[in-house]
């Protein structure tokens, strides 16, 4: 009552009149109205109604503190003892206990007294009043490193739970908890030889308390303490993250994960803390080994991406290829996947051309027009735009690598010039020499040479054929040997006497005169042919004559 009173009052409190072994700190530090309304939710424990006279509350509650704190253990160990025979009552009660001390947000007040269940609770041998789930919170002050041992630099001691023996068992889940691993994992470790069981006296079932203190601390010893500031910009991710967020559909695989780390090969880059959830790893390397559990869960089956990576061809090609039977597909958990043994089949076959291109600097529409030249048949696999992915055997491969030094793009005559040292006039008088024998005309552009085209083709700036006097002269003397025309009018002519003495038709589209056609053919823009009023007037007449045949 005298607490109640100087709290009442915001008044001193008489230590000297008041009862030395109550928790009197921790009253006076407690808000008035937790200290009336839930306190007294302590005495439900043992069936007493709250709406007895208050000061029978009062003097109950006093005898429940007092002694502090041997009577609360006293007073939680008699209400088990009530309870025992009546499970819903227990159920119910214990329910109660923790909605009137444990919500978020009035659990700061009553941590005192957490703290004393908590202890009584994990040293019960019945059943306890507090769930054991509330040991997780202990649990993660379970180690910590020894300032002397930690300055000295030989290693870590781990210390217990507080009044712990090495006899002391924790059912799966507090295990799990103790440990900050998943319950699945903590199983799957215990048919392993990384999970020692060293003090099984009996045929109890739970975890010793001792053999979990070995355990953890093997996981703290195979990942160095580091300082945050180390971390710095890498990508990371806990080791209780990587176990409880990453889907590796199988707890022996996530146990695999552990015993990986414990064998050293999934290596740590540190640890920020004592806890599992301290231990870093790079998301690199946990990625790479989830996608390989994943793998061999399913049976050492594919996922499409993966199958698409390894060949080096775009995932649209995947279900084409399966559909059409040179992949095998499985439906598994996630999706389809592909059988390793029709992978391994069309891998030894087939390549795709995207991966020939990157691996020669080029691009998969110059490697198809290259095996057009070549006569090497492709697998030609669509996709849903409307172009294709395109598959080569590998028997072809060397096939296509030799027509393409015989057909070198700009970049690779560049490359050859250089190495041979080759002049450009070299390169431009083979190429007019390429062009007599082959009777081909020189590309022309308004009645012109067209050098762009030209110098594309000789694999050499068109500046070249500004600046360089000798290869202006070999162009000019080919040109004048061409007899190629000088105007529009003339090119014209020359055009339409080949189409008489070839007996051709002038080019038409919708009933007239193609014009574009008829302009390239003879080298000039086709607005000549709505400009030049000779070459219009010869056009028509042309059209007129054969209209009429």
């Amino acid at each position: 009552m005298k607490v109640i009173a100087a709290k009442l009052h915001s008044g001193p409190l008489d230590q000297a009149s008041v009862i030395r072994q109550l928790p009197i700190e921790s009253l006076m530090a407690m808000p008035l109205r937790a200290l009336i309304t839930k306190l007294p939710t302590l005495l439900h424990l043992h069936g007493t109604s709250t709406c007895e006279r208050p000061i029978d509350v009062v003097e109950l509650l006093a005898e429940a503190l007092s002694d502090w704190p041997k009577g609360l253990h006293r007073f939680l160990a008699k209400a088990e003892e009530l309870h025992r025979d009546d499970p819903m009552s227990h159920l119910i009660r214990s329910k109660q206990l923790s909605a009137s001390f444990f919500r978020k947000e009035i659990r700061e007040s009553f941590a005192w007294l957490q703290q004393e269940l908590t202890q009584h609770s994990q040293h019960s041998r019945g059943k306890s009043i507090h769930s054991r789930r509330k040991l997780h919170a202990e649990a993660q002050r379970r180690f910590h490193l020894s300032e002397e041992l930690e300055s000295a630099d030989v290693g870590l001691r781990a210390e217990p739970l507080s009044h712990a023996t090495p006899n002391h068992k924790l059912q799966k889940r507090d295990a799990a908890a103790y440990l900050g691993l998943p319950v699945s994992v903590l199983a799957a470790l215990q048919a392993t030889s990384h999970f020692a069981q060293k003090y099984r006296t009996g045929p109890k079932s739970g975890y010793q308390l001792a053999e979990l203190d070995l355990f953890y601390s093997r996981l703290l010893k195979s990942s160095p303490r580091i300082h945050p500031s180390r971390v710095g910009t890498t990508a990371t991710v806990s080791m209780s993250h990587a176990l409880g967020k990453y889907r590796m559909h199988d707890s022996k695989q996530k146990a695999a994960l552990v015993m990986a780390y414990l064998s050293g090969s999934l290596a740590s880059i540190g640890r920020v803390g004592n806890s599992t959830n301290d231990i870093l790893f790079r998301i690199r390397d946990v990625s790479a080994f989830v996608a390989s559990s994943r793998t061999h869960a399913a049976g050492g089956t594919l996922t499409q991406q993966q199958a698409a990576q390894t060949l080096g061809c775009d995932l649209q090609a995947i279900p084409i290829l399966v559909s059409n039977g040179y992949l095998t597909a499985r439906s598994a958990r996630e999706g389809t996947r592909i059988t390793r043994a029709s992978f391994e089949g069309f891998l030894q076959k087939y390549i795709p051309l995207s991966k020939i291109a990157k691996e020669n600097a080029t691009n998969s529409r110059r490697l198809k027009s290259l095996c057009s030249k070549a006569g090497i048949p492709m697998l030609l696999t669509p996709r849903p735009t409307g172009s294709e992915v395109p598959f080569i055997q590998r028997s072809s491969l060397e096939l296509l690598l030799v027509t393409a030094t015989l057909y070198p793009n700009r970049k690779q005559a560049q490359l050859v010039a250089s190495h041979t040292r080759h002049s450009v006039v070299a390169i431009l008088k083979s190429y007019l020499s390429e062009l007599t024998n082959r009777k081909e005309p020189l590309p022309v552009r308004a009645g012109r040479p067209n050098k762009v085209a030209i110098a594309r083709t000789c694999g050499f700036s068109r500046n070249v054929l500004y600046d360089n006097n000798e290869a202006l002269e070999l162009l000019d003397n080919f040109v004048a040997q061409a007899s190629m025309p000088s105007t529009p009018l003339v090119a014209l002519q020359r055009y339409l006497e080949e189409l008489q003495t070839r007996r051709e038709q002038l080019p038409l589209r919708a009933g007239k005169p193609n014009k574009l056609a008829i302009a390239r053919a003879c080298g000039f823009n086709r607005n000549v042919l709505y400009v030049n009023a000779e070459v219009v007037s010869l056009l028509n007449t042309f059209s007129s004559q054969q209209s009429t045949l």
